[in-house]
């Protein structure tokens, strides 16, 4: 028996583990009988405030809808869909549910409403993925957990590298992180791989230490500027955090040796952009270059299919302009943190240009 809500003072209602999945189970204590109202249900159990019913999450296939129930009859009515992946959500004093989802809360009143309404945005950057949602009695105060913030367990994990805790450094990843050289050449995959090959590496370097310089956070992904110190050598490195609540997946970009300045380039076709010199811009790019996703979608290739693309924004958005929040340059590889303005709406994201030969040959989007 996993979670549970009194209905009565005789019938309790709850979630019984089956196999790999959780199965809804109304028993009735003092008549010894019980049946199973519904299988494959999520977390969250509650009272309907001002009725007779019960309210689960009933799942089937990638939906999970909050449905309710009267346990005496067994009838059962879907309510609403939840968003996204969440499985929590609470009912209000009034009869309004409220679930989250990321950094947003949302309500929803049956008696009114037809979809889900925004219902406050947390500004604060310690405030990521939200669950576990519970209301006062009272309904003045509502109460939620909240995952790490991305920087806060990209931070632990260094501070814990630094002092050469393994343990501690090791727990800040999943069990099945990806651990790859920019942009997708896999080194190892899963936390034990990766707990083996640092305690192999703390016992050939007896002094070693990693200071972040700079540091870009964008959605869930965390990108530090690295400055590694062993012995009295130092080197530069940028790594790219995925985070989950731990760190999924984690991307190196090395320093190469490289006889050009590939921020003069990436200036360059800034520069033209905030122009919007179309011909200037392309001119900074290889004619196959490639634009690409962080995920490694490819949605751009060779400046002829970038010139139909950009004439038309260029064309049609008078206010467009981009600026570097942050930049940092390793190598022929250039990064920068880009607030675009666009038909009056502020868009982030993060570039990663790679030059060769005075050009752009591949651009990376982060978002």
């Amino acid at each position: 028996m996993g979670y549970h809500v009194w209905f009565s003072s005789d019938i309790i209602v709850c979630t019984v583990l089956i196999e790999n999945r959780m199965d809804l189970v109304v028993y009735n204590l003092k008549e010894n009988t019980h049946y199973t109202a519904q299988k494959n249900v999520g977390r969250s159990l509650h009272k309907i405030p001002n009725t007779e019913l019960i309210s689960f999450i009933a799942k089937d296939g990638e939906n999970a809808t909050i449905t309710s129930l009267y346990p005496y009859s067994k009838e059962k009515k879907d309510i609403i869909t939840l968003l996204g992946d969440s499985e929590d959500f609470t009912w209000t004093t009034d009869g309004s549910l409220i679930t989250a989802d990321n950094k947003y809360l949302f309500s929803f009143k049956p008696s009114i409403d037809t979809e889900w309404k925004t219902m406050f945005e947390f500004q604060q950057t310690d405030i990521h993925g939200i669950s576990r949602l519970a209301v006062s009695p009272n309904g003045k105060n509502i109460s939620f957990v909240s995952k790490d913030a991305p920087d806060k367990i990209v931070q632990k994990q260094v501070e814990a590298f630094n002092a050469r805790d393994l343990e501690s450094f090791a727990n800040c990843y999943s069990e099945d992180v990806v651990v790859k050289n920019f942009p997708s050449d896999t080194l190892y995959i899963g936390r034990q791989q990766l707990k083996d090959n640092y305690k192999t590496f703390y016992s050939t370097t007896p002094s070693i230490e990693v200071k972040v310089s700079s540091r870009i956070i964008i959605g869930s992904t965390v990108i530090d500027q690295e400055f590694v110190t062993i012995g009295d050598k130092q080197k530069q490195q940028v790594a790219i955090y995925e985070t989950d609540g731990l760190i999924k997946s984690m991307t190196f970009i090395r320093d190469k040796k490289t006889t050009i300045d590939p921020e003069v380039i990436v200036q360059k076709q800034l520069d033209a952009y905030n122009k919007r010199d179309l011909d200037g811009f392309l001119n900074t790019y290889s004619k196959t270059a490639k634009i690409y996703s962080y995920s490694g979608e490819l949605r751009s290739e060779g400046t002829d299919a970038m010139r139909s693309g950009y004439a038309d924004l260029f064309n049609s958005t008078p206010d467009l302009h981009c600026e570097i929040l942050n930049r940092i340059v390793i190598g022929n590889t250039v990064i920068d943190e880009e607030s675009i303005t666009a038909n009056g709406k502020i868009i982030s994201a993060v570039l990663v240009y790679e030059v060769e030969n005075d050009k752009i040959i591949k651009a990376t989007i982060i978002r």
